[in-house]
């Protein structure tokens, strides 16, 4: 079993923990994953990385936009009050049930991330956050860029956060170990890993593909990084960064 199936079983199960009718953005925050022994976000951290995530995007009211691997719908929610259009995939069926009950006008797909069941050419923007690093392999995450590069429009962009550093894995392996006790830190992690990145790998990509690609550290007040992407921090030290592709 590789690391997206081992990862899925873990989501399918966050889906169907919490049993109640009126959730939370708190609930869904949770149900998201964060709201580890190594950072958990309150409402108004999660609001911040919300217009972080706005304004990054350009999103205006009006705008389509996708997000893989969206889970429960934490950062959908908010943004579809907003005025944004949303549209939603994730391989956890348990997840994407409860993204559809919370946000009535979402367009929701059970699905790879490699496997996108869009039309070419479909999204002002597609957001992914904090995905990257479950992926079993960069031969896998090569695919995902492909199809949302895909479904993109001419002038979308993409931005893609809480993608690990392969430059501070250690740096961030060791903040986790010291979070949680050794026989905690081995139940979740020993079968649990994370993928971790190059810099590099990023811009290869967008120089092979022939489109702009900014990479730029997270740095979220209050949160504690896990992996790297879009909004942790770890004592000060940035271990996860961003990276937001602009289609040419």
């Amino acid at each position: 079993m590789n690391r997206l199936e081992k990862w899925k079983g873990v989501w399918e199960r966050k889906g169907r923990e919490l049993k109640k009718e009126d959730l939370t953005l708190r609930d869904l925050i949770a149900m998201d994953g964060f709201d580890t022994a190594t950072g958990t976000m309150t409402e108004e951290t999660w609001m911040n990385v919300v217009e972080m995530v706005k304004r990054k995007l350009n999103l205006r009211k009006g705008d389509f936009l996708l997000e893989v691997g969206c889970g429960a719908g934490a950062m959908l929610l908010p943004l579809s009050k907003m005025g944004i259009n949303v549209a939603g995939v994730d391989y956890s069926t348990s997840l994407i049930e409860v993204a559809k009950k919370v946000i009535p006008n979402l367009i929701a797909y059970v699905t790879e991330a490699c496997e996108l069941p869009f039309k070419n050419d479909e999204f002002d923007a597609i957001l992914s956050f904090s995905v990257f690093l479950y992926f079993p392999d960069y031969e896998y995450a090569e695919k995902v860029l492909s199809e949302m590069l895909r479904v993109s429009k001419k002038d979308a962009k993409i931005l893609i956060a809480d993608v690990p550093d392969l430059s501070k894995k250690e740096e961030s392996e060791r903040h986790r170990r010291e979070a949680l006790s050794e026989e905690e830190y081995n139940r979740l992690y020993s079968e649990h890993s994370h993928l971790y990145y190059d810099k590099k790998w990023f811009e290869d990509f967008a120089n092979k593909n022939g489109f702009f690609v900014e990479i730029f550290d997270q740095n979220t007040e209050g949160m504690i990084i896990l992996l790297l992407g879009l909004t942790f921090c770890c004592g000060g030290n940035k271990i996860n960064y961003k990276v937001c592709f602009e289609v040419k």
